[in-house]
């Protein structure tokens, strides 16, 4: 592919990750059930499990710097959704929706710039219980946090793309044909 010598550049602004940390915990999490599939169920509910994956909504954090370490403890206050799966007493397979509430105290290196803070969660269980409206999940869950700073990147552009000829299949299938 060929192109002109006209080479612009275009600036991207990204964000880019200064620093993250990993965080696995195992414990007791306990949540109200929402969100019933079916809607209709008979009580009392059987545990079977819990999952759940993704985006973690950061409901408040503080970033305290560590005397005498260029490191800093961030205080994480943060919630996600988990899937718990269950048999109701008629031996019906439900699913229900449990919104955890949960925090971290880690130890990471701040820029000196503005950031932002995410976080994401990985969830799984396969013990817990069921009293209405409540569950108690034993899990393990893993914690994904990362402190962004926007960045921005430079692309060389081509100015005009020029494509090669192409010579359409239709053509050379009816040639054959001749």
């Amino acid at each position: 592919m060929s192109y002109s010598d006209n080479c612009g550049r275009i600036a991207v602004r990204v964000q880019r990750i200064f620093n993250g940390a990993t965080l696995l915990t195992r414990g007791v999490f306990s949540s109200e059930l929402s969100g019933f599939s079916p809607a209709v169920y008979t009580a009392p509910l059987t545990y079977v499990s819990a999952v759940g994956a993704g985006d973690a909504e950061i409901t408040a954090f503080t970033v305290t710097p560590v005397a005498g370490s260029s490191r800093s403890r961030l205080t994480l206050a943060f919630s996600y959704d988990v899937t718990v799966s269950y048999i109701d007493a008629a031996g019906a397979a439900g699913k229900a929706t449990a919104r955890i509430s949960d925090a971290a105290d880690l130890l990471v290196t701040v820029p000196d710039r503005p950031y932002t803070v995410s976080a994401s969660v990985d969830f799984a269980s396969a013990i817990g219980t069921i009293t209405l409206p409540r569950a108690d999940i034993t899990a393990c869950r893993r914690l994904n946090v990362k402190l962004l700073v926007p960045c921005d990147i430079l692309i060389c552009a081509a100015g005009d793309v020029k494509l090669p000829e192409a010579d359409a299949v239709e053509d050379a299938v009816c040639r054959r044909l001749s």
